[in-house]
């Protein structure tokens, strides 16, 4: 994955003197953006407002100049009546300079389909993301397991690995998770339902989040 942002340089500018040299030793620790579900992670949300709320996404994160990759479920695409808009979703993401990895087509758990199941759900997940890719000479290169379940057991895991790694793909994993996903859903149902209340009692933060 590639290094996005580096989180030392405000510190960095505050030493002075004699602990520059402190600083000097410091690892370089450097931290990936990545954001799971899209197109987005609500399915409550409309198409127009799916594309809506990417724009202002993506366009926030190339004006700070910030890379970073976006993990597609590819159901998540296919609304009656919404398909090509949602379809746009993610071309927005390949237009602003960003890209897309795997996250499987409907967001199976490895520890709970099994092996054959879940690597079928990866195989579809593959169809639009590769293609529009291939439209800006990129290939598909990331994955990122749904739940980040890797497996119950040892040999399953060795198993999924070798799978990923036949078909060209690096694991995404997560080392810092916002949980932000967790008010997602329940946010865009009182929103949806002008629950007020609700809505102010748990402020929405980026319902693209797993």
């Amino acid at each position: 994955m590639r290094a996005l942002t580096n989180v030392l340089p405000c510190l960095l500018l505050l030493l002075c003197g004699p602990t520059q040299s402190i600083a000097a030793n410091l690892p370089d620790r450097q931290v990936a953006i990545t954001i799971d579900d899209l197109p987005a992670g609500s399915n409550l949300l409309p198409a127009a407002a799916v594309t809506k709320m990417t724009a202002k996404l993506l366009d926030t994160l190339r004006d700070q100049k910030i890379p970073v990759v976006g993990f597609v479920n590819e159901r998540k695409l296919y609304h009656f009546g919404e398909v090509d808009e949602r379809i746009k979703a993610l071309q927005m993401w390949l237009e602003h300079g960003f890209e897309l990895g795997n996250h499987t087509y409907s967001h199976s758990s490895l520890n709970q389909v099994g092996l054959k199941a879940w690597e079928d759900d990866a195989v579809q997940g593959e169809s639009v993301t590769r293609l529009l890719l291939s439209q800006h000479n990129m290939k598909l290169r990331y994955f990122r397991h749904p739940f980040l379940d890797t497996g119950r057991d040892l040999q399953t895991r060795r198993d999924a690995e070798a799978f990923l790694v036949a078909r060209g793909y690096r694991i995404a994993p997560v080392t810092l998770d916002a949980w932000d996903w967790i008010y997602a859903t329940v946010y865009e149902d009182a929103k949806r339902r002008n629950d007020n209340c609700s809505t102010a009692a748990a402020p929405p933060r980026l319902s693209f989040l797993q």
